[in-house]
């Protein structure tokens, strides 16, 4: 819901008519209702005053870039959930909340947390240095690597 409040009409929508009267026009549900390669469609369920039954609404929300895989999906929704929806703003999700998008099923990626993982024992084991050794040194190969990357040092 806060993807739409901040992103779309729904948010536009709702300030406008809550400007003078506030609660008059109040977004309380979000159903996702279908998932294309450039957006995500949405019902929104919304309170109106005076009203029993909630007003639904439907809305679209425009992915920044066109995504093809699941993967795709999951990264476009993480840059998302990291972007300020307008410049000096918070991101439109907390911190920490964008955890399940990390869950997403359908994802192609092998990479995951062993479960019999203790990051609390002091030495770790040989397994877990090993392990984020090698993550780390393929993030680092994998950034040098990128042309995105500066390669000037300051």
């Amino acid at each position: 819901l806060d993807w739409l409040l901040h992103r779309t009409e729904v948010g536009d929508k709702a300030r406008r008519r809550n400007m003078w009267s506030r609660g008059s026009w109040t977004p309380r549900t979000a159903t996702l209702t279908s998932v294309s390669g450039a957006a995500l469609s949405f019902r929104v369920g919304v309170a109106v005053r005076g009203r029993k039954e909630l007003e639904h609404v439907e809305s679209e929300l425009p992915l920044p870039h066109a995504v093809e895989t699941v993967d795709g999906l999951r990264d476009e929704l993480l840059r998302l959930s990291a972007e300020p929806a307008d410049k000096g703003s918070e991101p439109a999700l907390a911190p920490g909340s964008s955890a399940a998008l990390l869950r997403l099923p359908g994802a192609t990626d092998d990479w995951s947390l062993p479960r019999d993982l203790w990051l609390n024992t002091t030495p770790y084991p040989r397994e877990v240095r090993e392990m984020v050794y090698s993550d780390v040194a393929a993030a680092v190969q994998a950034a040098v690597a990128d042309p995105a990357c500066p390669r000037r040092m300051r």
